[in-house]
């Protein structure tokens, strides 16, 4: 009887999780990692050839930063543009996950 009750105490714990799940992974694609991983790729080269010495540390809190920012104005544009998105085909596959994450339904 008791495993009975661990069997229904894991799916109510499994169910929450699994939609997590999907929207931190809606909210990592609204932050276009494609498009980060290039920007971090030139800021990193660009480090590298402007340094005189190479200090891993500050050039990892750089690329972080970088990141960081590369991430968050891709969201930004994402939330700016998720109405206007709406009325072009190509891009309207974009608005519908922006709408998703952020409850504009």
């Amino acid at each position: 009887m008791e495993s009975g009750m661990e069997l229904a105490n894991m799916d109510s714990v499994l169910v929450p999780t699994i939609a997590r799940t999907s929207q931190l992974r809606d909210c990592l694609t609204m932050t276009k990692p494609e498009v980060m991983f290039l920007v971090i790729i030139a800021a990193g080269v660009g480090g590298f050839m402007a340094a005189r010495v190479l200090n891993p540390v500050p050039l990892f809190h750089a690329l972080f930063g970088t990141a960081l920012m590369a991430g968050g104005a891709a969201t930004l544009n994402h939330y700016i543009e998720r109405f206007p998105d709406v009325r072009i085909r190509r891009t309207a596959i974009k608005s519908s996950l922006g709408r998703h994450v952020m409850g504009d339904n």
